[in-house]
């Protein structure tokens, strides 16, 4: 499946508060304990001159700038470029194994969502050529998206910890009706793209333990015939 020393290319994807920074470190956690080598990423990369601008954008401060105001690819192209700057420098043949915490699907998702109210396979082909034609960024050979409701994403989102680029929830996280919007979208990512994975992560007592998630990150990936 692979080129001589590329390594797997992972990604954790879900929508706000759905556990992905828990689950890119298991993940890598595992993959460590079995001898492999690991570089893991979250992005936006938000301590980075470019992330610390989608940051502002985030938070609203800016009433004349912000992730609502600023055209949908305008914001491809912040993210598309943090991400560049970011990977432009890693020597990925050092590497069996390249985790990332959101990445490309991300920007298609979130802003086909707020461009279109809904799937444009066009606009989200865009996002893909963009980011690895242009951009040159390396494609994943699995995605996994954390399938969680939106209600109990909005519990995990007044839990979050205190973070830099915002007090509370940034513009994304405060809309509902964006989020529900994103998952529809990601659902048919997962039936359209063949590196689209589902890892479900409810029950009928609301999310999942972590641990049962991280099981089923694993089996997902297992089947896929990208992971141990």
């Amino acid at each position: 499946m692979n080129e001589p020393n590329r390594p797997v290319f992972l990604c954790i994807e879900g929508l706000d508060g759905s556990g992905k920074t828990v689950q890119c470190g298991l993940l890598a956690d595992a993959l460590r304990q079995a001898g492999k080598r690991v570089f893991l990423i979250d992005f936006p990369q938000y301590e980075s001159p470019l992330g610390r601008e989608i940051g502002r954008f985030l938070s609203g401060r800016d009433e004349t700038a912000n992730a609502d105001s600023v055209d949908a690819k305008s914001m491809c192209l912040w993210y598309a470029a943090d991400r560049w700057n970011a990977l432009k420098n890693v020597d990925f043949s050092q590497y069996d194994y390249v985790v990332f915490n959101r990445y490309t699907l991300s920007s298609a998702v979130y802003q086909t969502a707020r461009r279109y109210g809904g799937v444009n396979e066009d606009f989200i082909q865009w996002v893909f050529s963009l980011e690895h034609g242009v951009f040159g960024l390396p494609e994943p050979d699995a995605y996994l998206f954390l399938n969680t409701e939106i209600a109990g994403c909005a519990e995990n989102l007044t839990h979050k910890g205190e973070r830099t680029y915002v007090d509370g929830l940034d513009l994304y996280e405060r809309s509902q009706s964006l989020l529900v919007c994103c998952r529809e979208i990601y659902l048919h990512c997962a039936e359209v793209y063949e590196n689209v994975h589902l890892v479900p992560c409810t029950g009928p007592d609301g999310l999942l333990p972590v641990d049962v998630i991280h099981r089923r990150v694993m089996e997902t990936l297992a089947a896929a015939g990208v992971c141990l």
